[in-house]
């Protein structure tokens, strides 16, 4: 900036610098509350599943029932990556049930935020995040 001549030219690439600080920082609260929300959730359906598994008697023989999580922006490194789906036998279900120590893993929904105890009308009403 210093070595721009005049003033107009240096308060326009300050107020150019400041507006691009601005917008970057709503960026950062919105890739934030993504990503936090996403583990969260994560977090609770992992807990859950493994109480389940834990009252099984014989887990390897048994299909586990839970949901998706489906992130709602770019920023969440999950966002538009199959998390679990409908059939076990695809190679992420299996992944994921050989790691909870299961015969298989699959969705029988996507949950989108909020987090899981709340009304989650998003799946029923067919809305899906990012197509809009």
């Amino acid at each position: 900036l210093a070595a721009l001549d005049g003033k107009i030219p240096r308060r326009a690439m300050a107020a150019a610098a400041a507006c691009a600080a601005v917008i970057g920082s709503f960026h950062l609260l919105e890739a934030g509350y993504d990503i936090a929300s996403f583990w969260r959730m994560n977090s609770i359906r992992d807990a859950a599943l493994r109480t389940e598994i834990a009252a099984m008697e014989q887990p390897l023989a048994q299909t586990l029932t839970t949901s998706a999580i489906e992130p709602y922006t770019h920023w969440c490194g999950a966002y538009g990556l199959p998390e679990i789906r409908e059939d076990g036998g695809d190679s992420i279900g299996l992944c994921r049930a050989k790691w909870y120590g299961v015969g298989s893993l699959v969705a029988q929904e996507t949950r989108t935020y909020p987090f899981p105890g709340q009304t989650n009308t998003a799946y029923e009403n067919g809305e899906r995040p990012g197509t809009d």
